[in-house]
């Protein structure tokens, strides 16, 4: 992956549904470019409310700060 390129689903192979958040669906997932193992979550956020999609983004952000 190019370096500040953000990803995409379409970048991971989903290979189990974890559960279910306040905004989406949560996965175990392998990066294609690397075979890692990450935590996604699927959010439809063009469907939630204004201040919902604010904090979806925020929690995005809280999560990609953390080292797990």
């Amino acid at each position: 992956m190019a370096e500040g390129r953000r990803s995409s689903v379409s970048d991971f192979e989903l290979l189990s549904k974890i559960g279910e958040g306040t905004f989406g669906q949560v996965y175990k997932a392998k990066r294609l470019a690397d075979g890692c193992l990450y935590v996604i979550k699927r959010v439809l956020i063009q469907e939630l409310p204004r201040s919902e999609q604010l904090a979806a983004i925020n929690e995005v952000e809280a999560w990609s700060k953390k080292t797990l």
